[in-house]
């Protein structure tokens, strides 16, 4: 059940120059996406659209003729439809939030989709076509996805991570991501869950009689490397009567194995995700065509499948995004950015023509011009970089910061201009995300005494000019409902605001302590200070979509 990217980090901070605010940001993903219609085992493939608009997640009408998707061709995600010939291209949802996975009712009258309307959770919502007018169907905590109509109309099913537990992955920090099959009647009555808790089960789909509910099965352990595609991922591809209960696996072995289909009583399309084995797939052994497709759905009798695939390419620096806010500028950005204080510069990780999850520091204007790498380790990642109050020096973390670690992470600072670099933390723990206090004189930064486990890191500063080296603990305990303070020897009226953690959501502190503001709302939450008068604060969000 993975939506249009399986990781995402978006990292934004606030520029306090100009009148109407400027953010920039990062997602690591795919740049664009395009739809391909095929004969049923991938051959003759073509595009279904001439032009691309970041389109995906696409499925058939119950008659075969149009195909309903997701596309970002207008900024925001929203549902369209087109003939299955790439004609009458037309608009179905048009809403600010994200509007995704789409399912025509047999009829062709209903559309049930994944949205984010309202609450900002997502819930499965009905529009009807006629009059335009939607509902919540599934309004629940938690998170519900891919909808399926059942032939006559009664039922939708769907999957589910409601009434769940999160908990992390064994020796890592991730966290793990259990989901369950639900079925519910159009009218919002009848809701019932048809697999176990403690397993994750995707994309469900119903057989042409009605009967079973076909979908991949894998263990919650396998979540976080099917995110990415890992070949070490293993699901199963399942299916399960309705009405008795009875289960029957139709695959099994290794390899990430989802977006299944019946194609007929005891034949099912699926893919393969990763491996040396990539691509369209069936039980009945049937070979498809290899590829990086994504989200295969069949035609109604089963002779075409329609799918996407992904292309990425380098965006340029301070590219204009889309941005549904008219008070701010959304702009592109490398990861972690952070602006001076004054507005004039900008420092970020700098991944261009580095290996893997390698990066450098690089220091640029705030337009992007005049980019020069200032740091750069071999096999090292500099991450979460900030300017000192006079602009001076430049501090971030560098090593490595996820599971399992080539090396330590430290915190380091360097001259603005490259011209000299200092080692501030030292030791077999993990440290970085480095703040400095408004006067310059204490750094804040993290630590952690683990190899593993994202619990247990612990807040620091040290003293800059330092102490007889010597960091301090400011506060520890993470996941406590308590925020950090750095003080720097003033009072408490003098505090200013500081990013902090509680229980998996970050939150963030004004200058008056009672002025708490919520900016994001994921897990793996990191947010920095970064405008100049204290009034907001840019952040990094690393989360991964269902």
């Amino acid at each position: 059940m993975v939506m249009k990217i399986a990781f995402l980090i978006v990292c934004v901070t606030v520029l306090p120059v100009f009148a109407k605010h400027r953010i920039l940001m990062n997602r690591i993903g795919p740049s664009d996406a395009d739809l391909f219609i095929a004969n049923a085992d991938g051959t003759g493939e073509r595009k279904l659209l001439s032009a691309s608009g970041f389109d995906y997640n696409a499925s058939f009408s119950a008659d075969g003729k149009w195909i309903v998707f997701t596309s970002e061709r207008s900024g925001s995600c929203d549902i369209y439809r087109v003939r299955a010939d790439g004609s009458g291209l037309e608009r179905l949802t048009d809403d600010p939030a994200y509007d995704d996975q789409a399912s025509l009712s047999p009829d062709g009258k209903q559309l049930a989709f994944v949205s984010s309307r309202g609450s900002g959770t997502n819930d499965i919502w009905l529009l009807d076509l006629t009059t335009h007018r939607s509902r919540n169907l599934t309004d629940a905590p938690g998170g519900d996805y891919r909808p399926s109509w059942s032939p006559d109309g009664k039922w939708i099913a769907f999957s589910s991570d409601r009434d769940t537990k999160i908990r992390y992955a064994a020796g890592r920090w991730e966290e793990l991501h259990p989901v369950s099959l639900y079925v519910i009647q159009p009218d919002g009555k009848g809701l019932r869950r048809l697999t176990a808790a403690g397993r994750f089960a995707g994309s469900p789909k119903w057989s042409t009689d009605g009967k079973r509910v076909v979908f991949y099965e894998m263990t919650v352990e396998d979540t976080w490397p099917a995110r990415f595609g890992s070949p070490d991922a293993k699901s199963q591809i399942v299916s399960f009567d309705v009405a008795t209960g009875a289960r029957t696996e139709h695959t099994s072995g290794p390899g990430l194995k989802v977006s299944p289909q019946f194609l007929s009583a005891d034949r099912v399309g699926y893919l393969i995700k990763a491996g040396d084995h990539a691509g369209l797939a069936f039980t009945s052994g049937q070979p498809g065509a290899a590829g990086e497709m994504r989200s295969p759905a069949w035609s109604p009798d089963g002779k075409q499948v329609v799918y996407q695939k992904f292309s990425s390419v380098r965006r340029a620096q301070n590219l204009p995004l889309f941005n549904r806010d008219p008070d701010f500028d959304l702009i592109y950005s490398e990861i972690f950015p952070a602006f001076s204080r004054d507005g004039k510069s900008l420092v970020l990780s700098d991944r261009k023509d580095l290996p893997g999850m390698e990066t450098a520091l690089a220091v640029m204007d705030s337009d992007g011009a005049n980019s020069k790498r200032i740091f750069h380790e071999d096999g090292s990642m500099a991450f979460s970089a900030e300017w000192s109050p006079d602009a001076k020096w430049i501090v971030f973390g560098v090593g490595s910061f996820f599971v399992p670690r080539a090396k330590p992470a430290r915190v380091m600072m360097v001259r603005a201009d490259g011209s000299e670099s200092r080692d501030l933390t030292h030791g077999p723990a993990n440290t970085g995300f480095p703040s400095w206090s408004p006067d310059g004189k204490r750094i804040v930064y993290r630590r952690s005494n683990r190899v593993h486990q994202f619990p247990e890191w612990r807040f620091r500063y040290l003293h800059y000019p330092p102490r007889r080296n010597r960091p301090q603990a400011a506060h520890h305990g993470a996941g406590q409902r308590r925020a950090l303070r750095l003080v720097a020897g003033r009072p408490a009226s003098a505090v200013q605001q500081l990013a902090f953690r509680i229980q998996g959501r970050s939150s963030a502190l004004r200058p008056h302590p009672a002025a708490v503001r919520r900016i994001v709302c994921h897990e793996c939450g990191w947010l920095r200070a970064a405008a100049a008068d204290g009034q907001r604060m840019g952040g990094c969000n690393a989360g991964m979509a269902a």
